[in-house]
């Protein structure tokens, strides 16, 4: 199962619009523009809102998750960081970084889509897959796609087949290890 996230707030979001071209190779269980609303919680309370909760519950039924962050000055977008404020509220603010939360130990990709030439687009992914990390993610690999105003247009599936294809390979290929692992965990408790 494949969930994918836009995380900005755009009406007419590249971030988006580049994911729905990745879904004709993706087939997407969940795909997702982000829409909460602004975490404003400083104590330990645990509540947080309907849409965090549904969002939550579709990522921890997913064995993959892309993620697709505008850059935004240099960083990543406040609705990322915002989905990553509102996941430790839902914790309590637990002090075990990295445990319990809807990402730790998901599979996750990072693509910023950007009208900018190459070599813009990625100065957030060090401080992205260390947030990531920190509440126990997994950050598979992360993909800038640059002109894309030029190259981000309806039906231009090319312009993401690569990355597409490359994530359902290692989807692909995930699912026969974990078969391969399940069958050799069952297989050797006939053996003990």
């Amino acid at each position: 199962m494949i969930t994918a996230i836009s995380f900005s707030y755009s009406d007419d979001s590249m971030n988006y619009r580049g994911l729905k071209l990745m879904n004709h190779f993706l087939n997407f269980d969940n795909l997702i523009k982000i829409d909460l609303p602004i975490c404003n919680v400083n104590g330990p309370v645990g509540q947080t809102p309907k849409k965090l909760d549904d969002l939550d519950e579709k990522i921890k039924n997913s064995n993959k998750i892309i993620f697709a962050i505008p850059e935004y000055s240099g960083h990543y977008s406040v609705g990322f960081k915002n989905f990553m404020d509102w996941l430790v509220v839902k914790s309590n603010y637990n002090a075990d970084l990295g445990q319990d939360y809807c990402i730790t130990d998901k599979s996750i990709y990072v693509i910023t889509f950007t009208p900018s030439k190459k070599g813009a687009g990625d100065r957030h992914f060090d401080m992205t897959k260390e947030l990531i990390e920190k509440l126990g993610g997994k950050v598979k690999k992360m993909y800038v796609k640059n002109d894309c105003w030029d190259n981000l247009t309806p039906n231009n599936y090319q312009f993401v087949e690569k990355e597409s294809k490359e994530i359902l390979r290692t989807t692909m290929k995930n699912e026969v290890n974990g078969w391969i692992d399940k069958f050799n965990e069952w297989d050797k408790k006939w053996k003990n």
